[in-house]
């Protein structure tokens, strides 16, 4: 019994040894360039206040929009985070619901929010330009394609309206085919600065 006792203290010392307040991410797309480049490594900070204009990680909306569900589980999404094996486990999973996106949250609950065609974003009826750059719109060889629209809605309680930097390239809220809002809970953490590479080292 004394034996036994031990093992669940040091087992649970060493799980409470393993949490963390933080963790570091590697930006994988040019969805928010020009504040976040490719391979940029990006610090998260767990629990931090949600704001607008907060840089946020969050969980793939394949795992919580209903139209994008699959047969596949977030049972073993845990196993990505490990050292050296995660990257092959994730890769060997292959599933959409573990992925991680990182986009900027432009309104928060009981915001009024609306996005035209031609991809203006008013929040509360003032224009929201933080960190936008570029045309609003994905642009072809044609020209700038109309962006999804949304008519003058209020964010519902627990959820936030995010959207991509680089907006004419960016797979964010306005794409979601149940609707533009991220659950709260879903959030990872928030940006707090790139720690790497040096050059571009500083808070966010």
């Amino acid at each position: 019994m004394i034996n036994r006792t031990v093992s669940v203290v040091l087992v649970a010392a060493a799980l409470s040894g393993c949490v963390r307040n933080e963790e570091l991410r590697i930006i994988a797309s040019g969805s928010m360039l020009p504040t976040l480049q490719p391979r940029d490594r990006v610090l998260f900070q767990y629990n931090a206040p949600l704001q607008r204009g907060s840089i946020v990680a969050y969980t793939s909306p394949h795992a919580f929009d209903p139209a994008l569900k699959t047969a596949q589980t977030r049972q073993f999404c845990f196993a990505e985070v490990l050292p050296v094996l995660g990257r092959f486990i994730a890769g060997w999973m292959n599933n959409p619901t573990c992925d991680v996106f990182i986009h900027r949250i432009v309104a928060l609950p009981g915001d009024r929010v609306q996005i035209s065609a031609t991809g203006e974003v008013l929040v509360n009826g003032r224009p929201q330009q933080q960190g936008a750059s570029g045309p609003a719109c994905p642009v072809r060889s044609h020209g700038a394609d109309a962006c999804p629209t949304l008519g003058d809605t209020t964010v519902p309680p627990g959820h936030v309206l995010v959207l991509g930097d680089n907006r004419s390239n960016s797979w964010d809220s306005r794409y979601w085919p149940s609707g533009p809002f991220l659950p709260i809970p879903e959030i990872r953490g928030v940006a707090d600065r790139i720690v790497a590479p040096e050059a571009r080292a500083g808070q966010l």
